[in-house]
C-alpha cells in the first residue's frame, strides 16, 4: 500500500521482474488452504514459475479469460494481457478492510499494513489474490527450466 494516494484508486503496476505468463497455454495450477497459496504456470520465456504467497486472505481464479479481459473493472486502468500486476491503493483491499472494520479491535492501518493485491492475467483465466507480506515472509518466486522439476516443487509444497 502506498501512503500518498487514497485507497480505492487502483493504480496498476506491471511487475516486469516477475516471470510473465505464456500467452498461449500457461496452464496455471493453484493450491490453496488456510495457510498456503501456491501457483504454478508456464512462462513467456518457456520456463515454469512456482509462486508461494504468504497469508493469502482472499483469491479469485477463473473468469475473465483473454477474450473478455476488457470487461474486467481494472482493464481501463491499465490491466494487460498475460502479465503479473500489483495493484496499489486497491479498491478490493479497501472493501476487505471495510468488511473487517466491524471487529471490535479493528485498526485500519494495522489491517492494511503489508497488504498487497496481485493480478495474473492468463489466456483462459485471471487470478487475483490479496496477500499480507511482512519483512520476513514475502512471496517466493522460483523459476524452473524443466516442467517435471516445477511440478515436483509445486507438489512438494502441498501439505500431506
Amino acid at each position: 500500500m502506498t501512503a500518498d494516494a487514497p485507497m480505492g484508486i487502483d493504480n496498476i503496476l506491471a511487475l516486469k521482474d516477475w516471470p510473465q505468463p505464456n500467452g498461449g497455454a500457461p496452464e496455471p495450477q493453484v493450491y490453496a488452504d488456510d495457510e498456503n497459496f501456491i501457483l504454478l504456470y508456464y512462462t513467456d520465456k518457456e520456463k515454469y514459475a512456482v509462486v508461494e504467497f504468504p497469508m493469502c486472505l482472499q483469491f479469485t481464479f477463473g473468469h475473465p479469460n483473454d477474450e473478455v479481459l476488457p470487461g474486467h473493472p481494472l482493464f481501463k486502468n491499465g490491466l494487460n494481457y498475460y502479465t503479473v500486476h500489483r495493484i496499489e491503493n486497491s479498491s478490493k483491499l479497501a472493501a476487505l478492510e471495510k468488511c473487517n472494520a466491524v471487529h471490535p479491535r479493528h485498526n485500519s492501518k494495522q489491517f492494511l499494513k503489508d497488504m498487497h493485491h496481485y493480478i495474473f492475467t492468463f489466456q483462459d483465466s485471471t487470478l487475483e489474490c490479496l496477500v499480507q507480506e511482512g519483512a520476513s515472509w514475502k512471496s517466493i518466486v522460483t523459476v524452473y527450466d524443466e516442467e517435471e522439476a516445477a511440478i515436483q516443487a509445486f507438489k512438494s509444497k502441498i501439505p500431506t
